[in-house]
């Protein structure tokens, strides 16, 4: 009888999300680029209204995803940094560059990172806001904040409108899907 070598069960599911993390990474980028380039005559106005708070004239929806868009890379930071204190990468080129490009900047921190569980060494007052826990009910009650706004003052139909015809539109919403659906 031969013995048979297995690898355990963490390697082969930490391989697969590797590989779908950078399956769904490269397909975004691409669709980015080519398919919904960012470079249309409406992105910086819409951009511009977003933030100087201009939203008189701006479905509640458009900057409910867009500020959504600054918590989720808070949220992810929240694991990131002492997570990354025992990584061979820092986690704050990822971060920073999350709150610019969304999961184009987060998910190759979360390919190249190691499966870690434990954290070693002194917290400093970064890892300390992070890690406690009125961030977390502060970021808690933006996310709760926002999303009744969008659900109450947002228009849909407008909303799915915009989702079809303007990139910047189209493009933080699946940002901001791809960002919840690789919460875990």
């Amino acid at each position: 009888m031969g013995c048979m070598v297995v690898s355990p069960p963490i390697y082969n599911s930490m391989a697969v999300r590797k590989i779908i993390l950078s399956i769904i990474w490269l397909g975004f980028t691409a669709y980015t680029i080519w398919l919904a380039p960012l470079d249309q005559p409406d992105t910086l106005p819409l951009v511009g209204k977003l933030l100087t708070f201009q939203y008189g004239q701006l479905n509640a929806i458009i900057p409910t995803i867009f500020w959504l868009m600054g918590v989720w890379p808070m949220i992810y930071g929240c694991l990131m940094f002492a997570d990354g204190r025992m990584q061979n990468l820092r986690a704050w080129p990822y971060f920073i560059g999350a709150n610019f490009t969304g999961v184009i900047c987060l998910l190759p921190y979360l390919i190249l990172r190691k499966p870690n569980q434990e954290f070693d060494g002194q917290k400093d007052k970064w890892l300390d806001f992070f890690d406690r826990r009125s961030t977390g009910i502060f970021l808690l009650l933006a996310t709760i904040s926002l999303l009744l706004y969008a659900v109450i003052a947002g228009n849909w139909q407008d909303y799915i409108y915009q989702f079809k015809t303007v990139y910047f539109v189209h493009l933080i919403s699946l940002d901001f899907c791809l960002m919840c659906l690789n919460f875990r």
